[in-house]
């Protein structure tokens, strides 16, 4: 995704950057997997986000909530549909935005912080 990243002995350094991209992540553990939510939701392009049964364990129905927020994240089974199923499989998509002329100039203000023009 492009974060980052520098291990110092047992800690991890973590300086920020300009942009993350989209990647297909694993997660290993709750908050992890969380924290990757998180990043993709702000990362460019889509990133997929397995197996998403370790964020299943304390984030019920977490992409219905975020989608419900403005999030573009969808649940996908491994063979790409977007119904959700109980299999370990499972995983989290960010959706990509939908190209438009009124969607970009809105995106490029947003990272700019300022109201489109």
């Amino acid at each position: 995704m492009g974060a980052d990243i520098r291990m110092q002995g047992p800690v991890a350094v973590i300086r920020g950057v300009d942009r993350l991209t989209g990647a297909e992540v694993g997660v290993w553990d709750l908050r992890g997997g969380a924290a990757m939510i998180i990043a993709a939701l702000r990362a460019e392009g889509v990133t997929s986000i397995f197996p998403a049964k370790h964020i299943d364990r304390g984030y019920e129905a977490i992409e219905t909530r975020l989608a419900a927020l403005g999030a573009r994240i969808i649940r996908v089974d491994p063979a790409g549909s977007r119904q959700p199923d109980t299999k370990e499989g499972n995983r989290w998509t960010k959706e990509p935005e939908e190209a438009s002329p009124e969607t970009g100039s809105q995106q490029e203000a947003d990272r700019a912080g300022t109201p489109p023009g």
